[in-house]
């Protein structure tokens, strides 16, 4: 009985020992990114009674994405939404995007 559990050890410990090493068959790298958004430029100057709009930049990995493809990635009901504050406002007053064609404006 010794013998043959003895035996068996063996042949497993020689068949773990003779399977062929792992071989490297691809390689990837991938790299992971966020995206952005901010004002362009960044510290926009508006006139006193002056309809004005800022243009959002969106970056998205090492370079600036267009419109389209903002869309693309967000989807179409990708929307902008900001406060505007300065000396002569009581409140901060809501911005959106919504009222525009262009939703980064």
């Amino acid at each position: 009985m010794l013998l043959t559990s003895l035996a068996a050890l063996l042949l497993t410990a020689a068949s773990a020992s003779a399977q062929a090493p792992l071989r490297k068959i691809g390689q990837l790298r991938l790299a992971v990114l966020g995206i952005s958004a901010s004002p362009d430029p960044a510290a926009p100057v508006v006139p006193k009674h002056t309809p004005s709009g800022v243009r959002i930049v969106v970056r998205g990995g090492a370079g600036d994405l267009a419109p389209a493809d903002v869309t693309r990635f967000l989807g179409p009901d990708v929307e902008v939404r900001g406060e505007l504050v300065g000396p002569n406002l009581t409140e901060p007053v809501a911005l959106t995007s919504r009222t525009t064609s262009d939703p980064l404006l």
